[in-house]
C-alpha cells in the first residue's frame, strides 16, 4: 500500500511538469496562430488533445490520492472544522480539487473548439482563451509551498 501511494504520488508530481509543458506549448501555438493569422493545423488539434488526455490521467491519479491514499484528506474528513481552520488541510481538501476540476473542464471546452466547424481564427482565439484560463487555474491549484517541486527521487 505504501509503495502504491509513493508511485502514484511521484507520478502525480512528475506529470504536473509534463502538463505545464504541454499546456505552455499549446498556448504558444494558439497565440502564435491567433496573432499571425495562421491556419488551424492537425498539430494544434493533437497538442490540445494530448493536453486534455494528460489532464484526465492526472485527474484519475489525483482521485486515487484523494479518496484512497491521502492522509491529509483522511484527516480533513475526520474533523472538517479543524481542516477548515488549517490552511494546508483546507487547500488539499477543498481548493485544490475545485481549481483543478474547473481547469480540466475548461481545458476540455477549449479542446472542443478545435473540432467545431468555425473559422481557423476563431479556433485559435477560443482555444487560446480557454487554455489561458486553464493554465492560470493550474498554476493557482498547484501546491507550490506544501509539496516539493520535484518528486522524491
Amino acid at each position: 500500500m505504501i509503495l502504491a501511494k509513493t508511485i502514484i504520488l511521484g507520478t502525480h508530481n512528475t506529470l504536473r511538469w509534463i502538463i505545464l509543458g504541454i499546456g505552455g506549448f499549446a498556448l504558444f501555438r494558439n497565440y502564435l496562430g491567433w496573432a499571425g493569422g495562421k491556419s488551424w493545423t492537425t498539430l494544434d488539434r493533437y497538442v490540445g488533445l494530448f493536453f486534455t488526455i494528460t489532464l484526465d490521467i492526472q485527474l484519475m491519479l489525483g482521485l486515487l490520492l484523494y479518496f484512497v491514499f491521502s492522509d491529509l484528506t483522511r484527516t480533513a474528513f475526520s474533523n472538517i472544522t479543524f481542516a477548515l481552520g488549517n490552511p494546508t488541510l483546507r487547500f488539499f481538501s477543498i481548493y485544490h480539487e475545485l481549481l483543478m476540476g474547473t481547469a480540466i473542464l475548461i481545458a476540455h471546452i477549449g479542446s472542443s473548439y478545435g473540432k467545431k466547424d468555425i473559422s481557423d481564427r476563431d479556433k485559435q482565439i477560443r482555444t487560446a482563451i480557454a487554455y489561458s484560463v486553464t493554465f492560470l487555474l493550474l498554476l493557482l491549484g498547484i501546491p507550490w509551498t506544501a509539496r516539493p517541486l520535484m518528486p522524491n527521487f
